[in-house]
């Protein structure tokens, strides 16, 4: 739910670090869905496959959690400066709302 919130608070993308956040904020949201169906369809008890999902899934969230970090800082420095006010106010509200 919040990342289709942060996304919607950040588009249209009209500097590079919302562009940038807005490529972490959907990759997230399409991996989350991912897990989803991994979970619902009980594709890990389908595949005999040697996977350690805890670990795997440990690592994405891991990886997810780096990259927001990123995207937050860079998405509160872009839209820091005062020449953006008229777009400043829901991308900085994008950046806050991911943790």
């Amino acid at each position: 739910l919040f990342g289709i919130v942060c996304m919607a608070c950040a588009s249209p993308a009209y500097l590079s670090g919302t562009h940038w956040f807005l490529f972490v904020a959907v990759i997230s949201f399409i991996a989350t869905l991912i897990w989803i169906f991994i979970y619902f369809l009980s594709v890990r008890e389908a595949l005999k496959l040697p996977i350690n999902w805890i670990l795997t899934e440990l690592l994405n969230t891991s990886v997810t959690t780096v990259l927001y970090l990123i995207a937050f800082i860079v998405q509160l420095s872009v839209h820091s400066t005062p020449y953006y006010i008229s777009i400043r106010d829901r991308n900085i509200a994008a950046g806050v709302c991911t943790h």
